[in-house]
């Protein structure tokens, strides 16, 4: 709230509201779910039928929809090029999130929270990987190496089993076929990334000030451009300052414990290229974790998921 005051003084209302919502706005579902805690048994259902829907929205605008039917599709001049994967032969799904990244991340996020195993875990996995993210192929990797050991051993690996005599035989349309599925993923992309990132710092050095270094700029002001885009943490810090930085940190390790510890650093590090945080669906999530206290959810999280589990495996 300091920084909306700030803000309103050094710009105008409707500035100061735009950044509160669009960077603060997680407060507001905070307060919520600390005064009605959500059950495991809640998420987890949450969970499938988000994972459902991203993968029936895959399927439809692969099929007999277009991205422009859709409500969440905002550019209706063309088709949603941007939003194409495997050299532009597969349109990836907005989702929940309103963009691939978003939404991938989003999902990871909640599967660490709820601990999901057996069909769920693939039905969800299955939904990440719809998406065809970088983002969320990240993050999901982290998970699986942090909670899915197992999973992510079988999954990485044994393919090869079966991948080794094809391999042998049609090695030039592997390549292809890497290039296809880690389009996202790779070390050109990443350098891309950094080039973008580094681009974005020196225009922001040009125009800052004690003050915005500081407390930040509103958008439009001398420091900051607009919201959203790339390096979405990086345009939190151009807003909100390093004050702002110190108290988003301060509030997360004040609230830190082990239920929510890992979808908290996961929604963290997925928000640094597109900001998944200042997403309402992000922001829903984000206040959720920071009101889970050390006893866990509302009906104890690994129980239920336990419980859960076992009804998918059986």
């Amino acid at each position: 709230m300091f920084l909306m005051y700030l803000h309103f003084f050094t710009g105008s209302l409707s500035a100061a509201i735009l950044d509160f919502r669009y960077y603060w706005g997680w407060l507001i579902f905070y307060f919520i779910f600390k005064s009605n805690p959500v059950s495991s048994k809640t998420l987890v259902k949450t969970l499938v039928l988000l994972s459902v829907m991203t993968l029936l929205e895959a399927f439809l605008v692969n099929t007999i929809m277009t991205t422009a039917m859709l409500p969440n599709f905002i550019d209706t001049t063309n088709d949603g090029g941007a939003n194409l994967a495997l050299f532009g032969v597969y349109q990836r799904p907005f989702s929940f999130g309103g963009i691939a990244p978003v939404g991938g991340a989003l999902l990871v996020v909640l599967m660490a929270l709820c601990n999901v195993r057996g069909r769920y875990f693939w039905l969800a996995t299955l939904a990440v990987l719809s998406l065809a993210s970088g983002t969320g192929a990240v993050v999901l990797m982290l998970l699986l190496l942090a909670k899915y050991k197992r999973r992510f051993i079988m999954i990485m690996f044994a393919p090869l089993i079966f991948l080794i005599p094809w391999l042998l035989w049609f090695h030039k349309e592997f390549i292809i076929f890497s290039g296809m599925l880690f389009e996202k993923v790779n070390l050109k992309y990443l350098l891309f990334m950094a080039h973008l990132f580094w681009t974005h710092v020196g225009i922001a050095v040009g125009k800052i000030t004690t003050y915005s270094l500081l407390f930040g700029a509103i958008p439009g002001g001398k420091g900051v451009s607009g919201h959203g885009g790339d390096w979405g943490l990086l345009t939190f810090v151009l807003t909100n300052g390093f004050f702002g930085l110190f108290l988003l940190l301060m509030m997360v390790f004040s609230r830190i414990n082990k239920w929510n510890r890992l979808p908290i650093f996961l929604l963290l590090l997925s928000s640094l290229h597109y900001s998944a945080m200042s997403t309402l669906p992000g922001q829903m999530i984000f206040g959720l974790l920071l009101s889970i206290d050390k006893k866990g959810l509302h009906d104890d999280v690994e129980y239920s998921c336990k419980t859960m589990s076992a009804e998918a495996v059986s």
